[in-house]
């Protein structure tokens, strides 16, 4: 009966060292692997907030433009005609001409506000807040 198991081809292996070996070799690469790929990742992360420098900057200055302008609308238009005032909650953004855009958020009411503003070019967003707190 042995014989003829030898002779199919059947035969035991008695040593399973090198199954243990391939097997730690495949863990080892499966980790290489995924640690690679995660400081890919973060390299990519890091590229991409390097190159939104300029973004960010355009997005922080249109954002200023619109506290500029709440700014304007609160201290000219107001103080010579408060009861006017009434609409600064309608106030429109600063329009800019080169693709950045700003919301304005005003809530309160005059001459306590307070007054939200977003800069925004492609995917960077920065946001300004004032507030305004009157004296007796």
């Amino acid at each position: 009966m042995k014989n003829m198991r030898a002779q199919k081809g059947y035969t035991r292996v008695k040593n399973n060292r090198g199954q243990a070996m391939l097997i730690m070799v495949m863990v080892l690469g499966a980790s290489m692997l995924a640690v690679s790929a995660i400081v890919g990742y973060v390299t990519l992360q890091e590229l991409r907030n390097a190159g939104d420098i300029a973004n960010s900057t355009e997005s922080i200055y249109a954002a200023d433009a619109g506290i500029q302008k709440a700014f304007y609308t609160l201290f000219v238009t107001c103080s010579s005609t408060p009861q006017s005032c009434s609409s600064l909650t309608n106030l429109t953004p600063p329009s800019l001409s080169n693709g950045v855009t700003a919301s304005v958020n005003v809530s309160g009411a005059y001459p306590s506000i307070d007054v939200k503003t977003m800069g925004h070019v492609g995917r960077v967003y920065r946001a300004l807040e004032f507030s305004t707190i009157p004296t007796n």
